[in-house]
């Protein structure tokens, strides 16, 4: 949930005399609208031939895009645009008994399952990514330092080993996720969850609720999949590597050791089971045809004969490329496997996303075929391909590799590390949405890629197969049609198109050559919720009432049904204050007005289910709690502070049936209207600094108290 502490670092506008638009105005605006109009023809006409070339394959992208290696090979250089010099982050780990039903999501309703019967298997992620964060150098046991919170919970292997069921999974993270107060303080968008199956968050019923603005740590990027809305959006959340058998990522002695390739006895190989897949069944069908080319044995994963681990890598080495078609889910592990035993990996999965691919050049070290043209066609291609070159790609995978090993923090170059690299991008991106303002930057995505999902490109396409059916990386190199679409291609690439340059620095002339104190208006407002005036004209007394108009846009939310209105009355001169849609909370935070010399009112909205998952659509005040509860619960994220010993009056108020619960607080100087209606809470806040509270109390009071849902 957003607070009112927040804002303390975002002052409000000052108020000033408007410029007047003269003639000049009008004239200057109009010829800069022309000198930019016909600038940005003739850049458009150079892009075609410069800017936007597919690149050939033995074109590397920009050595500042991605990562480097020491000529040691002993130490990795992360790019520093967007990621910065250093790591610096710190994270809170929360304890198994701090939260009362963390222990169900992490040992089961009996607590009998180990961890170290989860940490086994494809999902093992879960708990390696916790055990390592635990002992972690980035770890910070001061919640109020934190950077970023680490929700610990092994739901996938809790389910499979029959620890919990689906609806008991959704309950206790409810449960759990209620008795945060720094997770509703920042809606959730500060706290790391990891699924790491192909679920993904779905694992987690109510996740587009709840988790709908936190970070997800998944090997799924799968927004395909059978279910109506994908719970992985690549604004805020990250790919993670699947969890491959230690046994094949340590620094000594492996399982097995890869063999020359020359004596491979198979072009390439896919080992798995077909599930009915259409691009597996594909695959056994090509491997009777052209069996001294493809091996697709019958694997048996249970019995007498159940394939081990050490028979498995043999296969998985026999080739030199390894077939990873999509399954259930678009990602495979046999995908990470590959480079352990220097097999080319061929991914045949469309909507497969990889890990850490804004730093990872995977044109270099796979293959990316389209899954509609599976058959001779791709053995073909394969075929043609020559030893030379299958070495180079082996030589960049064995550096790269190593990325996908969940190997201890000590190791530079590991799974664990680069994951941190990847949380400290998102929280440069989280210092810039809590400002409200975007900055045009080469190191940071454009706030039009929030809704927008970014598709993946083909790492090596053969001449003549088309392109319908591949799925398009971000990378140095975007299609025209993309660029002019998308900034976070154009940024990806290193540096805004000449089109959107011009753009925008029209933009920042016009608002400081054109019209001064206007311009920044102008500037934000693609970035600020709609607005619908609903504010009377001054009664006898000079007080008008805000109603909240019907079509007002913002604060709907996941889920939500359209709000009911509210009321409140202010004195005249009291203005509404822009909501960003950046503003710390997003949507919670519904509307803001401000006097500069008076004060300063937020209005508060949250989903009541957030609190409790037995509350249903006529939600009421009581059913969330007494007042003492619900100050106790809510107060700290107004004022940013325990509210022990701060509630000077507290007092319960009825009007019309509905509840209201009342406080005042000192230090600081607030007051908080709370109740209930429909589907959520509603908190009206008024709050001023010590000055504003001297002069105006009775004021700020009235408002406080005129506060209706109607």
């Amino acid at each position: 949930m957003a607070t009112i502490h927040s804002s303390k670092t975002r002052p409000f506008p000052s108020h000033h005399t408007v410029t007047p638009c003269t003639r000049t105005h009008q004239i200057g605006a109009l010829a800069l609208v022309i000198i930019t109009f016909f600038l940005t023809r003739i850049f458009d006409q150079s892009l075609n031939s410069s800017s936007f070339s597919i690149p050939t394959s033995g074109q590397y992208r920009s050595k500042n895009d991605v990562i480097r290696f020491s000529d040691s090979g002993g130490s990795i250089f992360w790019p520093q645009r967007g990621y910065g010099t250093h790591l610096s982050l710190k994270i809170y780990v929360y304890d198994e008994n701090e939260i009362d039903g963390l222990k169900h999501l992490l040992y089961g309703r009996d607590r009998k399952i180990s961890p170290d019967s989860c940490v086994k298997g494809q999902w093992g992620t879960q708990v390696k990514i916790h055990r390592m964060l635990l002992q972690s150098r980035f770890r910070t046991r001061k919640k109020e330092e934190a950077d970023l919170f680490f929700v610990p919970a092994y739901p996938k292997c809790v389910r499979v080993m029959g620890g919990l069921n689906d609806k008991e999974i959704n309950q206790t993270y409810v449960k759990v996720l209620s008795q945060m107060p720094y997770f509703r303080l920042s809606g959730g968008r500060n706290h790391i969850f990891v699924f790491p199956s192909g679920a993904g968050a779905h694992l987690f019923k109510s996740w587009a609720t709840y988790l709908n603005r936190s970070i997800i740590l998944t090997p799924e990027g799968d927004r395909t999949d059978k279910r109506d809305t994908s719970a992985f959006n690549t604004w805020k959340d990250i790919i993670i590597p699947g969890n491959i058998d230690d046994g094949m990522t340590t620094h000594g002695s492996r399982i097995v050791e890869s063999l020359p390739l020359s004596k491979r006895k198979h072009l390439a190989n896919y080992l798995g089971r077909a599930q009915g897949k259409v691009g597996r069944l594909r695959l056994i069908e090509l491997s009777k045809q052209y069996p001294e080319k493809l091996e697709c044995p019958e694997l048996k994963f249970s019995g007498p004969d159940k394939l081990g681990k050490k028979e498995y890598f043999e296969h998985l080495r026999n080739a030199k490329f390894c077939l990873a078609p999509r399954g259930e889910s678009s990602w495979t592990l046999r995908f990470y496997e590959s480079f352990f035993v220097e097999c080319i990996p061929v991914i045949l999965s469309d909507q497969a996303e990889l890990p850490f691919q804004n730093v990872i050049d995977y044109s270099q070290i796979s293959i990316k075929w389209p899954s509609t043209h599976i058959g001779t066609e791709l053995l073909d291609y394969l075929e043609s391909i020559p030893d030379k070159d299958i070495e180079e790609m082996i030589a960049r995978g064995q550096k790269i590799r190593c990325l996908f090993a969940y190997t201890p923090e000590s190791d530079s170059c590991s799974a664990f590390n680069a994951i941190m690299w990847e949380l400290q991008r998102k929280k440069f991106l989280f210092g810039w949405e809590e400002m409200g303002t975007f900055v045009y930057s080469s190191s940071c995505l454009s706030w039009k890629n929030l809704s927008r999902q970014m598709n993946p490109s083909h790492h090596v396409v053969p001449r003549g197969v088309p392109e319908k059916g591949c799925s398009r990386i971000k990378s140095a190199v975007c299609s025209k049609e993309d660029a002019r679409m998308n900034r976070d291609c154009e940024i990806s690439a290193g540096s805004l198109n000449r089109r959107s340059a011009i753009i925008s620095g029209a933009s920042l002339i016009s608002s400081v050559l054109l019209f001064p104190g206007e311009g920044s208006a102008v500037i934000k407002q693609g970035l600020l919720a709609g607005r619908v005036p609903g504010l009377s004209e001054p009664d006898e007394e000079g007080w008008r009432t805000y109603r909240r108009p019907d079509d007002k846009s913002g604060g709907h939310g996941v889920g939500w049904s359209p709000m009911i209105p509210y009321t409140f009355s202010v004195p005249d001169k009291w203005e509404e204050v822009p909501v960003s849609i950046a503003d710390l909370g997003g949507t919670e935070i519904d509307l803001r007005f401000a006097n500069p010399k008076e004060g300063r009112v937020i209005v508060i909205v949250a989903p009541v289910k957030r609190f409790s998952d037995e509350i249903g659509e006529e939600a009421t005040i009581e059913q969330i709690g007494p007042p003492d509860k619900v100050i106790s619960a809510f107060g700290p994220e107004v004022i940013g502070e325990n509210v022990e010993g701060k509630v000077l009056r507290s007092e319960v108020a009825e009007h019309e049936g509905r509840t209201y619960y009342q406080f005042e607080l000192e230090p600081p100087h607030v007051m908080i209207t709370a109740t209930a209606a429909g589907n959520r809470l509603y908190l009206f806040n008024v709050t001023g600094n010590g000055l504003q509270w001297k002069r105006y109390y009775k004021d700020l009071r009235k408002i406080a108290e005129s506060f209706r849902v109607v």
